[in-house]
């Protein structure tokens, strides 16, 4: 198998129908699709088969839906890895429910890399947020304690990215 492949490529050997309902699918379909996979692999099909690097394919996909480590061959930056969660959004989501709106939805822009509108939570009006803005009013975020992290969302969306941009440093 090829070190290097990418989402068209894989859609192209498993098939279309087979690559949406990965896509598709929850975490416990997924472990279980896995299991069989593995299963299938181990025991019946052979390096030699025709359906072999169909089924290493699928594998694959899914290890990256589930985000688990893929095998040593495969490069630590893998185009799969990188764009998997474009196409088809996390499987796994960690966001809490005490998180405001706002933050999750600029969680929600970093993650689809997409400009979207946000509505402001100080004047109530939606504003369009790219992707940079929103990495690093996320990144400001996280690194605040809880007692700043409620000042902060309360200072509403043009002042938390005005406070972010201020406090991160992207270095060319």
């Amino acid at each position: 198998m090829s070190a290097m492949f990418n989402l068209d490529r894989t859609k192209n050997i498993i098939g279309k129908e087979v690559y949406d309902a990965i896509g598709a699918a929850n975490q416990s379909q997924l472990e279980k699709w896995l299991s069989d996979l593995q299963h299938e692999l181990k025991y019946f099909a052979t390096p030699e088969d025709a359906r072999y690097n169909k089924l290493k394919h699928e594998e694959q996909l899914i290890m990256y839906r589930l985000g688990l480590k893929m095998e040593s061959k495969m490069k630590k930056t893998h185009p799969l890895q990188e764009n998997y969660e474009r196409f088809f959004g996390k499987v796994n989501e960690n966001s809490s429910e005490s998180e405001p709106k706002v933050i999750a939805a600029l969680r929600n822009i970093v993650d689809t890399q997409q400009n979207k509108k946000v509505l402001d939570p100080k004047s109530g009006k939606k504003m369009l947020v790219d992707f940079s803005s929103a990495r690093a009013v996320t990144l400001v975020y996280d690194a605040l304690s809880p007692e700043n992290k409620v000042k902060f969302v309360d200072s509403g969306l043009l002042k938390m990215v005005s406070v972010a941009w201020k406090m991160v440093e992207f270095k060319r």
